[in-house]
């Protein structure tokens, strides 16, 4: 991996900022190369022994460690005919009177957020609950 070999060559000529050992280590983490990852967590909490996100990050990878976490998981993805739209809707949060979500569906109210990322406008929706659900 040739992103790995030029961490490693600034490593030894300590030219490194401790927030970038902190990134790399955090894109290792989420491709499964714990070892790896937690072997920088450990340089970073070196560094910075008073930022509790190093330590928390070197538990994080023993605990997947020890569960033998594997990144390759199968997932069946299928459309819930009854629920999915048309449109782009993400992030739900649960609310007290319903579900919070952000959607690109349009609707007559002005709160929007822009985006860079190709979705012109941004709403924050409520889907009230109508009724108390049973487990």
């Amino acid at each position: 991996m040739k992103q790995n070999n030029t961490i490693n060559k600034l490593h030894k000529k300590n030219n490194v900022n401790s927030q970038i050992i902190l990134e790399y280590g955090q894109v290792l983490l989420t491709l499964g190369k714990i070892n790896e990852a937690e072997a920088q967590f450990k340089n970073y909490s070196k560094i910075n022994p008073g930022d509790k996100r190093g330590n928390l990050l070197i538990k994080a990878c023993k605990e997947l460690s020890k569960n033998n976490y594997q990144q390759d998981k199968e997932f069946l993805l299928s459309e819930v005919k009854s629920i999915n739209t048309d449109y782009n809707e993400f992030c739900p949060v649960i609310h007290p009177k319903g579900i919070v979500y952000c959607s690109d569906k349009q609707q007559n109210f002005d709160y929007t957020a822009g985006t860079t990322f190709g979705i012109v406008k941004t709403n924050l929706l409520l889907s009230e609950k109508t009724q108390k659900y049973k487990r």
